[in-house]
């Protein structure tokens, strides 16, 4: 018998993924965050779904991050309390404030629920950007639209597209 199959199959495969994954990880933890969209994503969706809770107990798009803030500290239900502070919204790719737009207008929002009989109704029209990575990386980032609360990432081409009244 060969000296070098001793090892069998199995424990050949098992080493060359661990060989793999230890060449290919993250030199530190924080690599690891910044190239991570998922995180990123959810917080944008976070703030949408808040966003769109305001709107459809006010009538109207918040004024501020202020008021955005208030809003869901005050929420009631099985929907609030919702709190960010200054961490929360400091993304992890660019590790920037994401841009929240206020005062957008909007058309009217819809006071019905879900069909689950949870949260706000979002149309499949995307409507205006809401809120963005800053910067993002590698000429792309991460935007959520109002109508749809849809993420996408997107390049800057698409970003200022987009960003037009």
């Amino acid at each position: 018998m060969n000296k070098y199959v001793r090892i069998g199959l199995g424990a050949a495969i098992g080493l060359a993924l661990a060989i793999i994954l230890l060449v290919t990880q993250p030199k530190s933890r924080s690599d690891a965050v910044t190239l991570d969209g998922t995180a990123v994503q959810g917080r944008l969706s976070s703030v949408g779904y808040l966003y769109a809770l305001y709107r459809e107990s006010r009538g109207r798009s918040p004024a501020s991050l202020e008021e955005l803030i208030e809003f869901g500290r005050k929420l009631p239900g099985p929907d609030g309390p919702i709190v960010f502070d200054q961490e929360y919204l400091t993304l992890s790719r660019d590790k920037q404030l994401m841009v929240i737009r206020f005062n957008l207008k909007l058309p009217a929002a819809r006071a019905r629920q879900a069909s689950d009989g949870e949260g706000p109704i979002f149309s499949s029209i995307d409507g205006p950007i809401l809120a963005h990575e800053q910067t993002g990386i590698n000429g792309l980032r991460f935007v959520i639209f109002a109508g749809s609360n849809r993420v996408e990432e997107i390049d800057d081409a698409k970003f200022q597209q987009s960003m037009e009244p």
